[in-house]
């Protein structure tokens, strides 16, 4: 300890008084001497070479932490203090090194580089031989197109179920993410087929011919697709006996949102649909189509302007959209999305839905079977 007192000294002095360049020789032979010490080295004497090295460093130009990082940066047992410094350096100089190879960044430390730093930190931390579903989550969501390319092509990275979810719908646009994600062994299925499904007809190609292996599954993709979409058209729905029922409960009073919860609580897609159809004054076949959509924003302005209790919109969410029912964690960020939106705002955008559904109708002839009834919002 008194070792440790009497270094402490010295070094101040030595701060105080010598010059840059003496700065830089202390910081050199304090780091060769704790690279040639011995393993495995006590927990106290890391802290000591933690403490002296962290202290010099602070007050070094940019080049020598650049070469302090270049010397700790895969050093397992290096510093851990004086690691975590230097990764969280403003400088990708210093910092890349350390982001991309140290084992002994911790995650607290590598989530918070990638939420505050920018594309060339992220780059670095996308470099690292293992990334967990947080920081692939942080990647995606803020990084560019090169930095989610590179985390995507990385085999040590794994990602959640929205860091999936995130991967494919950037695929749409970026046809290289595309072949990317499309080749990662633990692409869960659900998202494989959608990747496949929303790809061009160019991007299975080379998928197929670049993965031979994924060729086989790719066709089976694409068969399911076509073959379902076969069956929605002849499974259409038939609204006839839904629009029947509704006439007779309006016989009794007006259609209200306890029609609406009642009815998609028991899975009753045809009646939900014609009595939201109902309550918001817009047609039929807008209503089927903003239930059945992957994208649940237009339902969710739908309701929202109708001022139903999110109860009730969880019941259509998970009960009344035919195939399309949500899962548990896409209800919880569509409740969030959901009470995001203001009333006024989603009022107006009804209004704005019925001036075009309206304005769609005059235009058109009286026998045009694609009446506004049909429009796309």
């Amino acid at each position: 300890m008194a070792q440790g007192l009497n270094l402490a000294a010295d070094l101040d002095q030595a701060l105080g008084q010598g010059t840059a360049f003496r700065k830089i020789q202390i910081l050199r032979a304090i780091t060769d001497l704790f690279l040639i010490a011995p393993e495995p080295m006590p927990d106290e004497q890391i802290a000591l070479f933690d403490d002296v090295i962290g202290r010099i460093a602070e007050h070094m130009e940019t080049e020598a932490r650049a070469e302090l990082a270049a010397k700790l940066a895969a050093v397992p047992h290096a510093p851990p203090g004086v690691i975590n410094m230097l990764a969280a350096d403003s400088e990708i100089a210093v910092a890349g090194s350390v982001l991309a190879q140290s084992p002994r960044l911790t995650e607290e430390t590598l989530l918070a580089v990638a939420r505050a730093n920018g594309q060339d930190h992220l780059l670095a931390i996308a470099a690292r031989r293992e990334l967990s579903e947080m920081v692939t989550d942080v990647l995606v969501r803020r990084g560019d197109s090169e930095v989610v390319r590179f985390t995507a092509s990385n085999h040590g990275a794994r990602f959640s179920d929205n860091g999936f979810k995130a991967l494919v719908i950037k695929s749409r646009r970026d046809q290289d993410l595309a072949m990317l994600v499309g080749a990662r062994q633990d692409i869960p299925p659900q998202y494989f087929e959608r990747l496949i499904t929303e790809a061009s007809a160019v991007t299975r190609a080379k998928l197929a011919t670049s993965y031979p292996h994924l060729s086989d599954l790719i066709d089976s993709v694409v068969s399911q697709v076509a073959r379902r979409m076969r069956d929605a058209v002849a499974n259409k729905s038939d609204f006839s006996t839904a629009q029947h029922r509704i006439e007779d409960l309006k016989l009794r009073g007006p259609i209200t949102p306890d029609h609406v919860r009642r009815f998609a609580e028991l899975g009753m897609f045809e009646e939900t649909a014609v009595a939201l159809s109902e309550l918001a004054q817009m047609p039929l076949a807008t209503i089927e189509k903003a239930l059945t959509d992957r994208d649940i924003d237009q339902v969710l302005i739908i309701m929202r302007a109708l001022d139903l209790p999110w109860m009730t919109v969880s019941f259509v969410l998970r009960g009344a959209r035919k195939d399309k029912m949500v899962g548990p964690d896409d209800l919880h960020a569509a409740q969030i999305h959901f009470e995001n939106i203001t009333l006024m705002t989603a009022q107006r955008i009804l209004k704005f839905y019925r001036e075009r559904v309206t304005a769609a109708g005059r235009e058109r002839a009286p026998g045009d079977a694609r009446l506004a009834a049909g429009i796309q919002l």
